[in-house]
């Protein structure tokens, strides 16, 4: 018998190996004794499906659920439980924490093995129905495509033969968007941490946990803009990670399998330091949580200084092509270096990219040196 606890949950998981295979999964109980015979069960049922060759059919809410197991530790854990809720026919309301009622992916006990292309399109076009965007139903149908082939990999019987869509769900690439320098300063005018308006408790009267969230989303973005780093990746760097004498910061990019040395601004020595010196004696991130954890997937007092200072008004993302996010900081970075004559190849490896076509996006802000040319000849001529 193996049951073993994992984080963040009070029920038992079982795991074992039969010929090299493995197989995991939660027991669903908090109580040892029935774990254990779940977990036999588990092993019988996987010895029948191994030893005799019989697949075992699973329900489309119970391979998402087995998929949410195998992920819980990811950094996109929470989007994956927002996609997984919304195929089986609920999303959840931010502000009430009510369910509300969406298009499931047909019926909650459809065995995956009876899952057909049908089932797909309704939901497609349910969607759409909705006004989802393509891209989200894209990351809704990825979900349970891995929840297949996880499913599959664990010996279930699924339908391997679904024609996934492609061409109806086609995502346009609209103009890159990113910061000018008053834009910029705009924006770090709005997340000023001493900033006091009509409304605002003074900074002399607040709290230390509110002049902490302050500071917190100040320095955050200026990290995020003389670094180009990834959200995740900033807001999960310990400080073994920094290197004050050296100025530096030694990154492990997770999502590429990368590691790099960064080098920081004048700009952001000063506010790391700060912080550095501002650290409790247990701190173990530069930027913590609550708790002591790494912060999580926290920005809203970020988004709402992009609103204030007009960044994302109706005007100005019709006339720049898009709305400015917390990832538009990351395309700022890459953006002035390409425009102040920096490689392609070097931005790439400064973006952590795995490839340099991703950082192609940014070639058409390269210096037009055939443009220039153009301009001399012109002008020579007349």
């Amino acid at each position: 018998m193996t049951l073993l606890k994992r984080t963040n949950t009070q029920n038992w998981y079982y795991q074992f190996q039969i010929k090299g295979k493995k197989y995991f999964g939660s027991t669903g109980t908090p109580k040892k004794a029935i774990a254990a015979r779940i977990e036999a069960k588990k092993r019988e049922e996987a010895f029948t499906n191994q030893i005799l060759g019989e697949c075992l059919p699973i329900t489309i809410s119970d391979a998402l659920e087995r998929y949410k197991q195998s992920r819980v530790n990811s950094a996109s854990y929470k989007n994956l439980l927002t996609y997984s809720n919304k195929l089986i026919g609920f999303k959840i309301d931010p502000k009430t924490g009510d369910k509300i009622k969406v298009a499931a992916i047909g019926k909650s006990d459809l065995f995956l093995h009876d899952l057909t292309n049908k089932h797909i399109n309704i939901l497609v076009a349910s969607r759409k129905f909705e006004n989802i965007a393509n891209w989200t139903i894209k990351h809704e149908l990825q979900t349970l495509r891995s929840s297949i082939k996880l499913a599959e990999e664990l010996g279930y019987k699924v339908n391997s033969e679904i024609n996934w869509p492609s061409k109806e769900l086609k995502t346009k690439k609209g103009r890159l968007r990113f910061l000018t320098q008053d834009e910029e300063q705009r924006l770090l005018k709005e997340l000023d941490p001493n900033r006091h308006e009509k409304g605002m408790v003074p900074p002399a009267d607040r709290t230390p946990e509110m002049k902490k969230h302050l500071q917190d989303n100040y320095d955050l973005v200026v990290s995020l803009l003389d670094t180009g780093m990834r959200y995740d990746e900033m807001a999960k760097l310990p400080w073994s990670s920094v290197d004050m004498e050296s100025g530096s910061i030694r990154i492990y990019r997770n999502k590429v399998n990368l590691a790099d040395t960064l080098y920081m601004t004048d700009r952001l020595k000063e506010v790391i330091k700060s912080r550095y010196e501002n650290r409790s004696e247990k701190s173990r991130y530069v930027f913590e949580g609550k708790d002591g954890d790494p912060r999580g997937y926290v920005y809203q007092g970020i988004n709402k200084a992009m609103n204030r200072s007009g960044l994302n008004n109706d005007d100005v993302i019709s006339e720049k092509g898009g709305k400015v996010t917390i990832h538009t900081l990351r395309h700022t970075f890459a953006t002035r270096l390409v425009q102040n004559g920096v490689s392609l190849a070097k931005v790439s490896k400064l973006l952590g990219h795995a490839s340099i076509t991703t950082t192609e996006i940014y070639a058409h802000l390269a210096p037009n040196e055939a443009s220039e040319e153009a301009m001399r000849v012109l002008n020579g001529l007349r």
